[in-house]
């Protein structure tokens, strides 16, 4: 009898160590989904910079996506702050306009909508009057994305592959490209000029003046 009674108690407290360690565990597990829940219901409450400008343009979710890409790859260079779905302005006359990938120009967008693919008229290669500008674009022909400089000092270039530019600065200044080690690489022709294909790749620098 008293056999009996020991293998009784015995498994009882088996059982109750079994509860109490697997009690821990489920409360571990219940927090680490309150956590998770947590964090999923404040991502979702946390819109997406400019998402409005997205649903007004009618972007997929993969345009969407390319773009703010392309954007943060630049922010990360140049630094300054996005100020529309695709445009950054580094200082007062520095604004480098994005296009998403696979257009030949950047959009203008807007809560309402977003215009056609264009070059700016500040980086019109076919004007023929100054404004102070130096135009880059990350593609060949004047498409892709646009950088505009004005100031006389050093600008980090952008762009990585061939490209074009186009020279529309006061008097006869010309930008002129500089290597990684600041070596003196090339310059523009004076204004107004504009070149349909230039290699970026080298270039690490441009001083418009």
């Amino acid at each position: 009898m008293k056999k009996v009674q020991q293998a009784g108690l015995a498994l009882a407290a088996t059982a109750t160590g079994l509860a109490m360690a697997v009690a821990p565990a489920a409360a571990a597990d219940s927090a680490d989904a309150g956590v998770r829940s947590s964090a999923a219901a404040v991502g979702a409450g946390t819109p997406e910079p400019f998402a409005g400008q997205v649903r007004a343009a009618h972007l997929t979710p993969a345009q969407g996506r390319a773009l703010r890409a392309e954007v943060a790859k630049y922010l990360k260079r140049s630094g300054g702050k996005q100020i529309s779905l695709n445009e950054i302005k580094v200082d007062d006359k520095r604004t480098i306009r994005v296009a998403i990938p696979g257009e030949a120009h950047p959009r203008t967008f807007t809560d309402h909508g977003s215009t056609a693919p264009a070059y700016s008229s500040i980086c019109n290669p076919n004007a023929t009057t100054s404004n102070g500008y130096f135009c880059a674009f990350s593609g060949e022909h004047w498409t892709g994305s646009e950088d505009r400089m004005y100031y006389c000092h050093s600008y980090d270039m952008n762009f990585t592959g061939w490209g074009s530019w186009v020279e529309r600065q006061y008097g006869d200044h010309a930008a002129k490209f500089y290597g990684k080690r600041g070596d003196y690489l090339d310059q523009t022709l004076g204004p107004i000029s504009a070149a349909a294909e230039q290699n970026w790749y080298y270039v690490w620098t441009v001083v418009p003046c």
